[in-house]
């Protein structure tokens, strides 16, 4: 239960400095940055190195711009391509607000790109590969959402057709294609937002059949009525073409999240089945700009948004549904939240009991988790991380969260190497609303950013020999040499696999080769 785990340890003297703290709620509900949002510039800049097994990278150095709020996928046709979409804030110019974009072809190594490649004004990027590896970027500019196509030989992004249409001043958008070589609807393109100008605030859906050049006219997921917004919208592809959508509703503005959404289609967005509200016991929504210094101007704006992801694999748990996000300490304390998770392995229609993702016995803040299932049905979670500052809650870094027995256990692991203070890039709070996590063949890639520098930067980690406890099964006495073998090399060598092993038979264990 969530009332318990953290909820005990607080004292008098902690409670009224939460009450003291409790928001006015005079934020409008929006997530991008505009460009009439004040940049701040603040100088304060406390950070401390923690150093990780996993060295960070740095995607691309730019002290000209904050970069904040990305999104990453890796390409089904080659998995040593990696993408990443970006927000660029140029730090002295606040009316032009461009788009980053950056390229790894070698699994996350090294990157190269630019903080500059779409139109001056873009902001929520997506990224995603479809089945022949070319790459896509969705994007808000102005009131219109467009996808773009990169175009390798030119080394230029290029709108196919024209923007969706109709999409009534959007926010907070969300990409996905369908990869599933097998699926009747692969290649189609999928894109949901949120529509600040209905009434209420709803969630609106959009697909292309044709790479882009075309997208259908919106339609509303979220339904009509009983609520005041639906936001923070997030899209996943099951292993047969299905489309998942989750959000959270807001029933009262201003106010925190209420609840999360969900839905789905069957037949690639041309009909979608009645919202729900998913019953989610203790559900405490976080909404709200969370102070992380004394330094008023460095509150930050913080979310219940969910993500969600799909297992793709044949492995056992192939199309289990696993669903994330920040949850307050109860569902009266809207702060200190936890990153929690719920699953279902029915489509949707029933879902299991909450799971605290953070195995932290502070009373700190985790957020912003971002969700990703492996090629070998391991589940990771990246997310923002308070406890190594249990005192004041300042000091934040990244941890990634991983299972391989379906979100029953999760082991954590600190991949930050500095820990930082959190700071607003505009006068609403802005600091970039989400992070990015997605895995290839050999490594898991998470990719967040920091400010330990001064400035907010994009990093990245690449996951690859954590050792894990070693299952296998056996017949008879003992396993067969070359399992030993295998074994007795990898343990001397410090190389047990990060991702799961791959058993092929009740005799014989074969590693997925990882380097490290």
């Amino acid at each position: 239960m969530l009332i318990g785990q953290k909820a005990f340890r607080l004292s008098v003297g902690v409670i009224l400095c939460i009450i003291s703290s409790i928001p006015l709620w005079s934020q409008p509900l929006r997530t991008k940055p505009l460009p009439t949002d004040t940049i701040l510039q603040i100088t304060h800049t406390t950070s401390v190195p923690t150093p990780s097994r996993f060295p960070n990278i740095q995607l691309y150095r730019d002290t000209t711009v904050y970069q904040g709020e990305m999104s990453i996928a890796v390409s089904p046709k080659d998995s040593t391509e990696l993408v990443v979409g970006d927000n660029t804030i140029p730090r002295f110019l606040s009316s032009i607000w461009p788009q980053g974009y950056y390229l790894s072809l070698d699994q996350g190594i090294s990157w190269s790109g630019h903080d500059t490649v779409l139109y001056e004004n873009a902001t929520d990027p997506t990224v995603s590969f479809d089945l022949d590896g070319f790459q896509y970027m969705c994007f808000i500019s102005g009131n219109n959402i467009y996808v773009a196509e990169y175009e390798k030989t030119r080394k230029n992004w290029r709108i196919p057709g024209q923007p969706i249409p109709n999409t009534s001043n959007p926010n907070k958008t969300h990409m996905a294609i369908d990869v599933n070589a097998t699926s009747p609807f692969k290649n189609n393109i999928y894109v949901a937002w949120l529509a600040l100008s209905d009434s209420p605030k709803a969630i609106m859906f959009s697909r292309s059949t044709d790479r882009g050049v075309s997208f259908s006219y919106p339609k509303r997921i979220s339904g009509a009525s009983g609520y005041a917004a639906g936001h923070g919208v997030n899209l996943a592809i099951g292993p047969n073409g299905e489309i998942y959508a989750t959000w959270v509703y807001f029933d009262v503005i201003p106010g925190y999240e209420s609840a999360l959404g969900f839905t789905r289609s069957l037949d690639s967005g041309r009909t979608w089945n009645a919202p729900i509200r998913l019953n989610v016991s203790g559900f405490s929504g976080i909404w709200a700009r969370v102070s992380k210094s004394e330094d008023p101007r460095e509150k930050i704006r913080v979310s219940s948004f969910p993500s969600m992801d799909v297992d793709r694999t044949q492995g056992p748990r192939r199309g289990t549904i696993y669903l994330v996000w920040a949850n307050g300490s109860s569902a009266t304390d809207h702060t200190k939240p936890n990153v929690m998770m719920i699953k279902s392995t029915d489509g949707g229609d029933t879902w299991s009991n909450t799971k605290t993702v953070n195995d932290d016995a502070t009373y700190t803040d985790q957020w912003s988790p971002w969700i990703n299932v492996d090629f070998y049905g391991g589940v990771n979670i990246v997310f923002y991380d308070g406890r190594i500052d249990p005192t004041n809650n300042f000091l934040t870094q990244v941890y990634l969260a991983r299972s391989t027995d379906g979100g029953n256990f999760f082991s954590n692991y600190q991949i930050s190497d500095y820990a930082f203070v959190p700071t607003a890039i505009t006068s609403e709070g802005y600091y970039g609303d989400y992070i990015g996590i997605t895995s290839t063949k050999n490594y898991v890639v998470a990719t967040w950013h920091d400010n330990h520098t001064g400035i907010y930067q994009a990093y990245a980690a690449r996951m690859g020999g954590i050792p894990l406890p070693l299952q296998f099964r056996r017949t008879g006495t003992c396993f067969p040499f070359r399992t030993w073998l295998s074994i007795l090399l990898q343990l001397r060598s410090g190389q047990v696999p990060f991702l799961q092993p791959t058993i092929t038979t009740v005799r014989t264990v074969i590693f997925p080769q990882i380097r490290s």
